[in-house]
């Protein structure tokens, strides 16, 4: 159930156009780490067919967006979620710990 719930965000551009924000908190960078962690625990060749659409959409609305340092709503965030997508590995320990995500 929760794979279709984020298979659904995923594939729904009106989805992916509400989130407010490129960050790990409620944005884009949040939404990537989630996918990628439910796609890779759960094996989901749907979910991972996904994430370079994402990531895609993540790089292109940090280009745009206003630099902010932050970690949950700023490129920090974003660039681990990328880093973790791009490597195919959470470092260790795991960063996404405080997300709940680990």
């Amino acid at each position: 159930m929760a794979e279709n719930a984020i298979l659904s965000a995923l594939q729904d551009p009106l989805h992916l156009d509400k989130l407010p924000e490129t960050g790990l908190c409620h944005g884009m960078a949040g939404l990537l780490q989630a996918a990628w962690r439910m796609a890779t625990e759960t094996d989901s060749p749907e979910i991972a067919a996904e994430l370079p659409i994402l990531t895609n959409h993540l790089v292109t609305a940090l280009d745009q967006s206003d630099p902010n340092p932050e970690l949950l709503d700023g490129p920090a965030g974003a660039a681990l979620a990328l880093h973790t997508v791009g490597t195919g590995r959470a470092p260790a320990p795991h960063w996404d710990t405080f997300l709940a995500l680990a």
